[in-house]
C-alpha cells in the first residue's frame, strides 16, 4: 500500500473514531481498517457538486435568456436561484447555458432543475448534447419556445454570449420575431448587433438598449 500524507486535522478524526470502535466493538481495531471504512463511507454520499468545489472551483458559465417579446439578456453567471427570480412564473422561459469544459453550465442546469416549480417541469424541453448542437436541434429547440409557448434549457459548449447568438441567427430568423438585446454596453456589443442585422436583413427587427439584470 502506497504511503500518503494525512493532515493533522484529518488524523485526529481517524483516532477519534478508531477509539470509539473499539469501545464500541471490545475488539481491537487497527487505524488503516478505519480509514477504509470512513473512506468507503464518504465516497458513498459526497456530491458532484462538493467534488467540483474540491479546490474552490469558481464557475464561468454564462447564461442567455430569451424571452416570448423577443428580448434576449445576457444574465452572467448567475445562480440558479437567482434566475428564478428573473424569472415571470406563469411564463414559458428559455435559455442557453454556455461555457468551456468544466466552467459548470451543466451543473447550472442540474441544480435548475431541481428547483424549478411543478408547473415549469411539466412543460419543458432540455437539451445538454456532449457535442455542438446541430442547426436542425437548435431550430426546433426555438420553434418550441416561439411556437408551442414550451420551456426551454439547452446547454452549449462556447466560450462567450456573443458567438452563442451568432449561432443561434437561423434559428431566430426562423421563429420570425422581432428581437431586442439587453445587455452590458460597449462596442464588442455593438458590433454583434449590427453584425446580426446584416445576417438577417432585418435592421429594424433588432435592438439594442440599457444593461440587463444581474
Amino acid at each position: 500500500m502506497p504511503t500518503k500524507h494525512i493532515d493533522t486535522g484529518s488524523w485526529k478524526t481517524v483516532e477519534s473514531m478508531t477509539i470509539k470502535a473499539v469501545g464500541l466493538s471490545g475488539k481491537l481495531v487497527k487505524e488503516t481498517d478505519m480509514i477504509r471504512l470512513l473512506i468507503a463511507k464518504g465516497a458513498g454520499v459526497v456530491t458532484d457538486e462538493e467534488l467540483r468545489n474540491i479546490n474552490g472551483f469558481t464557475p464561468r458559465y454564462g447564461v442567455l435568456s430569451w424571452a416570448l417579446d423577443g428580448s434576449i439578456t445576457d444574465l452572467g453567471t448567475v445562480s440558479p436561484e437567482a434566475f428564478l427570480e428573473h424569472l415571470v412564473t406563469s411564463e414559458p422561459f428559455m435559455i442557453g447555458v454556455y461555457g468551456l469544459t468544466a466552467t459548470g453550465k451543466s451543473s447550472f442546469k442540474d441544480r435548475l432543475l431541481a428547483c424549478l416549480p411543478g408547473d415549469l417541469k411539466a412543460n419543458l424541453a432540455v437539451h445538454d448534447p456532449e457535442r455542438l448542437i446541430s442547426e436542425e436541434d437548435r431550430i426546433k429547440l426555438f420553434s418550441a419556445f416561439f411556437e408551442d409557448r414550451k420551456s426551454v434549457i439547452f446547454v452549449e459548449h462556447s466560450d462567450s454570449s456573443s458567438s452563442m447568438i451568432t449561432r443561434c441567427v437561423n434559428a431566430m430568423v426562423n421563429s420570425k420575431v422581432n428581437f431586442v438585446f439587453v445587455g452590458e454596453e460597449g462596442e464588442k456589443r455593438k458590433t454583434m448587433v449590427d453584425k446580426l442585422a446584416q445576417v438577417m436583413r432585418q435592421p429594424a427587427t433588432l435592438g439594442f438598449i440599457g444593461k440587463g439584470k444581474e
